[in-house]
């Protein structure tokens, strides 16, 4: 059996490359080794951060606006809603910090944004207590398992077939080999995550991050309407308003644990989960003796500068991998851009900064 295109991974950037790559009527193949709908993959969850900031790089800053395009453009397409504009707080105990960095470079390129002092912050934003404040108005939650399942919906619709629990062996020259059975391709593109490494040599490594949620007690509170996503990026911590489960959804950024996801015992600790109630009883604490309802284990797949890998392996094959724990966001760009480099071998888009020989 042979396809024009062979997608290995069914995570969002694989969806949102069959999308993408369903358009222009070849005949495509999208598999992965476990079902579309499932828990182990990086993209399965209630939420994922939308945001413009980026500290002082303007380059992601700049990705992010072309990329909400293409969310909205998705979302008329489908007539679903999958970005929720809620705001990011940044807070911050000083002003010489991340978040200034965002306040000064979201201002410069003319985006929306607020600096907040201690008293403006408790006016606008009564959870929190902190010195100060920044609001990137463009943040907002990403419906994270929807998305996958309607990109990959789409794709379908569009004629592309997809194989589930189908776990690659091996790839050699122009042929994909399962268990039982080889498939032939003339162009491969292969995003599947945190198991990348085991099939292709890239310069990756593997982190375990922990997710906690936190049921509130005044649950009106922390909705979207009145509770912003939230970071303290200097430390590393981050979270969602109420999105899909009655809960305040809370991790950290910081790289956890190097492990293999396939010997990984998922379980988070309780010493992680001790570490976001101290978070919340210094910045948020409403939320610092409430009941954890629900825990989550997911994986960054970390490259050594934290820049994304989207490049031409050679003349068949094309990579999307190493996206650090920050690449949901720009998932229908990301998408674009490998059917792009799939179809014609070539972007409108700049992807100097994620070509393989910067290692």
């Amino acid at each position: 059996m042979e396809y024009d295109i062979v997608i290995v991974g069914a995570g969002v950037m694989g969806a949102a490359t069959a999308f993408y790559l369903s358009k222009y009527g070849k005949k495509i193949l999208l598999l992965d080794q476990f079902r579309v709908k499932n828990t182990l993959n990086s993209s399965q969850d209630y939420s994922r951060v939308f945001r413009y900031e980026y500290g002082d790089d303007e380059f992601y800053t700049n990705l992010a606006v072309e990329s909400l395009k293409l969310w909205k453009e998705f979302e008329r397409e489908t007539g679903r809603q999958f970005y929720f504009q809620c705001g990011e707080l940044l807070i911050a105990e000083s002003k010489e910090n991340y978040a200034l960095k965002c306040y000064k470079t979201l201002k410069k390129l003319d985006h929306p944004v607020d600096l907040l002092d201690e008293k403006d912050l408790k006016k606008r934003f009564p959870q929190f207590s902190a010195k100060l404040g920044v609001l990137d108005h463009h943040g907002g939650v990403l419906e994270a398992s929807s998305v996958v399942e309607s990109f990959v919906e789409r794709a379908k619709k569009n004629g592309v077939l997809i194989l589930e629990n189908a776990k690659v062996i091996r790839i050699e020259n122009d042929t994909v080999f399962l268990d039982g059975k080889n498939i032939k391709f003339k162009k491969l593109v292969v995003t599947c995550g945190v198991w990348t490494s085991k099939l292709i040599d890239v310069p990756i490594t593997i982190t375990k991050q922990q997710l906690v949620y936190f049921k509130p007690k005044n649950i009106q509170n922390f909705t979207k309407d009145k509770f912003p996503l939230f970071g303290y990026l200097d430390k590393g911590f981050y979270g969602f308003p109420i999105h899909g489960i009655d809960a305040v959804k809370v991790s950290n950024h910081l790289p956890g644990k190097v492990v293999d996801p396939d010997e990984d015992d998922r379980k988070v600790s309780e010493d992680f989960i001790e570490s976001c109630k101290s978070f919340f009883r210094k910045f948020i604490p409403d939320l610092a003796d409430t009941e954890v309802v629900k825990t989550k284990v997911c994986f960054y797949s970390m490259t050594s500068d934290e820049d994304f890998i989207i490049d031409k392996l050679n003349d068949r094959v094309i990579i999307g991998a190493g996206f650090s724990g920050h690449g949901f966001k720009f998932a229908p760009l990301i998408g674009k851009i490998l059917s792009d480099l799939a179809i014609s071998g070539e972007t409108q888009y700049d992807i100097s900064r994620f070509r393989m020989n910067r290692f």
